[in-house]
């Protein structure tokens, strides 16, 4: 696959970089456009698989292009296929017993991940109650026992309760991107 040159490098060096601070409307306005692209790619019976900041490049004008469709399918694609980290999986993709493949459901549990990843400005998603970061096999723990990363202090509630709405354990529970796009639409520009 071929693309043209994304000059501004991914999402997650973008927030997490100390030349510069992003604003919360900033990072908002982005992730507005990364639910953007994931609509359209849901709307044409597409799964990403993988979706998180690092998968996320920056073009000439700061625009938000999905990338990295190494997992990517079709919604209906029989195979079994898991993400390369365990940080955006989503529970049900963890069950030791019956693992998932990727759904329309995982791609939104990986976006709430995501969201976290960068209004934490890169930091560590996954952090345990005395301030480590969390291994892989913790996380996958953490993740299948129901809990999800810390809150953060400067994300309004809405935001939070979205995010929430879309990490939820039930997949059937969660938002579809059409919903995360109105939810965000304050943020458009």
């Amino acid at each position: 696959m071929v693309s043209p040159f994304m000059p501004n490098g991914t999402l997650l060096q973008y927030v997490s970089s100390p030349r510069r601070s992003c604003s919360i409307d900033e990072k908002l306005q982005l992730l507005y456009q990364v639910s953007s692209g994931m609509t359209y790619l849901h709307e044409e019976k597409l799964l990403h698989g993988d979706l998180k900041a690092q998968s996320v490049l920056l073009d000439e004008s700061f625009r938000a292009v999905i990338t990295d469709f190494g997992f990517a399918e079709a919604n209906s694609a029989p195979e079994l296929r898991a993400p390369r980290t365990v940080d955006h999986m989503a529970p049900e993709m963890l069950d030791d017993r019956r693992p998932c493949r990727p759904t329309a459901k995982t791609d939104i549990y990986a976006f709430a991940i995501t969201m976290y990843e960068v209004l934490c400005s890169g930091g560590p998603i996954w952090v345990g109650r005395d301030g480590q970061v969390i291994d892989e096999s913790q996380i996958a723990l953490y993740c299948r026992r129901g809990q999800r990363p810390k809150r953060l202090d400067d994300v309004p509630d809405d935001i939070w309760m979205l995010m929430e709405e879309c990490w939820r354990d039930n997949p059937s529970e969660r938002l579809f991107f059409v919903e995360i796009l109105v939810r965000l639409e304050d943020y458009r520009q």
